[in-house]
């Protein structure tokens, strides 16, 4: 099996998180989930990497929460982010394109952009695809940063034909 953390993000959110409303829940033990996670296949040392990335994540700033649904009006100007050069190595210019049709769209705002940048370079120096980008959007947006809304919203865009949602 593929030993990324992203790997395992993908996997906690598919078989543990996708069900969950809100913030991940607090009685999941660390170890339990390490133990679990070796289980699936996934080696200790990845596995305690993506639970901290996880715990990290829980304890970022408390007021990012959204109600999706606000997309930004022309005559409302979005700020102009510039990424610095850590970032861009991070986060190849289509990730930020879809961060920016995100943000526009009223998926996610400004604070929930900046935690998704600041988790993927969290994640290392290696850039992601657009692939990986979706799956930390969501783990923002399932956690105490969105809401089931935002995160059901952000699952129909990022995981459709983007055709689709252009038209």
């Amino acid at each position: 099996m593929n030993d990324r953390v992203l790997d395992v993000l993908a996997y906690l959110y598919e078989t543990h998180f996708a069900e969950l409303d809100g913030e991940i829940e607090e009685h999941l033990d660390a170890s339990c989930m390490v133990s679990g996670l070796q289980a699936a296949g996934f080696s200790e040392q990845v596995a305690q990497d993506a639970i901290q990335w996880l715990g990290d994540l829980d304890e970022m700033v408390t007021d990012a929460y959204f109600e999706p649904g606000q997309p930004a009006r022309e005559s409302d100007s979005l700020p102009q982010r510039v990424y610095t050069l850590e970032e861009t190595a991070c986060i190849n210019i289509s990730c930020r394109g879809l961060l920016h049709m995100l943000e526009e769209t009223g998926i996610i705002n400004p604070l929930q952009r900046e935690i998704v940048i600041e988790r993927v370079c969290a994640l290392g120096s290696n850039p992601v695809d657009a692939d990986d980008l979706k799956w930390v959007i969501l783990f923002v947006l399932r956690g105490r940063y969105g809401s089931s809304d935002a995160c059901s919203m952000a699952e129909d865009i990022l995981f459709r034909d983007p055709s689709v949602i252009l038209h």
